[in-house]
């Protein structure tokens, strides 16, 4: 098994599928830059929860929500080291 899939494995046992975490945290979770993230969310790629906190809103990605894209990511990696990648 590759270095990124076992990561990815890792990184699921971690996250608890009822709690919010921080937009920021999610993005470095996933290893982009938090405006990127920011960006994904008002595309629609991603669900947030938009809270306010004080006189700014901060986004809050659920537990659920990384869950399903840690395991596409996997699916991906493996996918692509049994060279079956977009084969159906």
């Amino acid at each position: 098994m590759s270095e990124v899939a076992d990561r990815i494995k890792e990184m699921i046992t971690k996250i608890k599928p009822t709690k919010l975490y921080p937009a920021t945290q999610v993005a470095r979770m996933f290893g982009v830059a938090p405006v990127t993230l920011r960006r994904w969310i008002k595309e629609g790629i991603i669900t947030a929860k938009k809270v306010p906190s004080g006189s700014r809103y901060m986004y809050y990605v659920s537990g659920y929500t990384i869950l399903d894209w840690l395991g596409v990511a996997l699916e991906a990696e493996e996918s692509e080291e049994n060279g079956t990648e977009g084969e159906e």
